[in-house]
């Protein structure tokens, strides 16, 4: 974020931008996750882990809070939208 720019493939490597890129990834498949709870499609033990599988995710996802404060005090901008 500062200091030296890492290089990456010869080019200087937006790294907020390639976390932000993964972060929209990880909300879609807690979304869809999510329907698939709500839809019926586990049972029994396998709805029991795929909620906490739900949970370890979006933990995970609300843990960027930190990293877009960080990023806000160096002047970037991670465009992830929370989860509606």
């Amino acid at each position: 974020m500062a200091g030296k720019p890492i290089i990456k493939w010869g080019k200087v490597w937006d790294h907020l931008n390639d976390i932000s890129i993964h972060l929209k990834g990880l909300n879609g498949g807690i979304k869809q996750l999510n329907k698939m709870i709500e839809n019926g499609t586990f049972e029994g033990s396998v709805l029991e882990e795929a909620k906490a599988l739900r949970s370890n995710l979006q933990k995970q996802y609300d843990s960027y809070g930190a990293l877009q404060r960080a990023a806000n005090k160096y002047g970037a901008k991670i465009n992830v939208k929370k989860k509606s």
